[in-house]
């Protein structure tokens, strides 16, 4: 969904914009126990970047960069007016990606270093009865794309895959070439406490990246928080063994908490519980609004290039 959204949307003078970039686990909703206390992180941030602006000016615009969910959430918990939107680029389009020479700009490094493809992959988990019959640009072939496909690729082909999602959204947010966008005056960054992202600085201070051809610095002020610089972790290592390729790893369902066993229930289609020797299905009855909640992330995380306004 593409769309152009502005403050003055609301009947307000936009001010300033700031986009925060969720990275690491913090970037999959599937591994937040409490969205609401991630995005309480988030707002305290934000009020902390209006104490450093010019007097008289305010952040009346957030940019997400990532799930819509996060920004559906943020958006309850801002004052009326500040408008929150969100913009994603999902990995799994750029699993195939080469590289490409670009005279006076930076030069992008190919994604896929072997000649194998994701749908070679699909063809020899015996997945498709052809290669022809898979196209990485479909949002419903990237659906194919779960936790056993990655796999069966090298570990480094996924982290360039994110690295290149994570680099062209932000160039995307801070650049004003991309009119659907909000332009960002500030950027604030989330870390998990554990991933690295030393492609941030890079791209943020000083121009460079491996992904973007025309990277742009940024001007405005750059705050970071981490989700361990609070008392309540709102993160969920165990879903992500499950979920996220850089921490996968084999988990016994029993092994789990009730609250735990629930929340993958509503991730994980019934061919993938059956890949996890899970049960079939969550025995307890769920609500319709977290169903809801589930499949929007689902759609989200197959999607190519998604512009969401709350």
């Amino acid at each position: 969904m593409k769309s152009k959204y502005r403050a003055e949307d609301r009947g307000y003078h936009s001010d300033e914009t700031v986009h925060v970039q969720p990275t690491g686990i913090l970037d999959d909703p599937r591994c937040i126990t409490d969205l609401t206390g991630f995005c309480q992180q988030i707002k305290a941030k934000v009020d902390d970047l209006n104490g450093y602006l010019d007097s008289g000016n305010r952040i009346s615009q957030i940019v997400i960069g990532g799930d819509p969910n996060i920004a559906s959430r943020l958006d309850e918990l801002t004052q009326n007016n500040v408008a929150t939107c969100s913009y994603s680029e999902c990995y799994k389009q750029f699993l195939d990606d080469d590289g490409e020479a670009v005279e006076n700009a930076n030069d992008i490094e190919p994604v896929r270093k072997t000649s194998k493809t994701v749908a070679d992959a699909l063809d020899e988990m015996g997945w498709l009865e052809n290669s022809d019959q898979f196209d990485i640009t479909e949002a419903e072939d990237r659906h194919r794309i779960n936790r056993c496909v990655v796999k069966h690729l090298p570990m480094m082909r996924y982290r360039r895959a994110k690295e290149k999602s994570e680099a062209r959204r932000m160039e995307r947010i801070i650049n004003d070439w991309f009119d659907e966008i909000p332009t960002a005056d500030h950027v604030i960054v989330g870390y998990d406490g554990r991933t690295r992202k030393d492609w941030i600085v890079g791209q943020l201070h000083r121009n460079k990246s491996r992904h973007v051809k025309y990277p742009s610095k940024q001007d405005g002020l750059k705050l970071a928080f981490s989700a361990d610089e609070v008392n309540h972790s709102y993160l969920d290592w165990d879903m992500a063994q499950l979920f996220v390729p850089d921490y996968y790893e084999e988990i016994d369902y029993y092994e789990l908490s009730i609250q735990q066993r629930r929340h993958a229930s509503l991730w994980l289609s019934p061919h993938e519980r059956s890949l996890h020797e899970f049960p079939s299905a969550y025995e307890e009855q769920t609500p319709e609004t977290e169903e809801n909640f589930a499949r929007q992330g689902e759609d989200v995380s197959n999607a190519g290039s998604t512009v969401t306004s709350i």
